[in-house]
């Protein structure tokens, strides 16, 4: 019951601020900019990393983008920058 009050409070506060749905789902925002950039905001950390495959925690879901030459170009506790020759991106539950 409790957890269903906190969760009504907030999609009305998202929704009177005019928020992104994102942000009530819980789930991260991915930017993919061709295939030599990904921007990811709402991550939850580094799972895996290699320069073929890095694996990132977005909460409900793990982020797995594969390729050649990755690198983490930047990284704060909740924005990343991932370059490199991206081929794949994958969103698994």
């Amino acid at each position: 019951m409790q957890r269903r009050k906190i969760s009504q409070v907030g999609q009305e506060a998202v929704e009177r601020l005019d928020l992104p749905p994102e942000v009530a789902a819980g789930v991260p925002q991915v930017e993919l900019y061709g295939d030599r950039q990904l921007y990811m905001a709402g991550h939850r950390g580094v799972i895996a990393y290699s320069t073929e495959e890095v694996a990132v925690s977005g909460g409900s879901l793990t982020v797995r983008i594969k390729g050649e030459n990755l690198q983490l170009a930047a990284m704060t506790d909740s924005e990343l920058r991932l370059t490199g020759h991206i081929e794949q991106v994958e969103l698994m539950k």
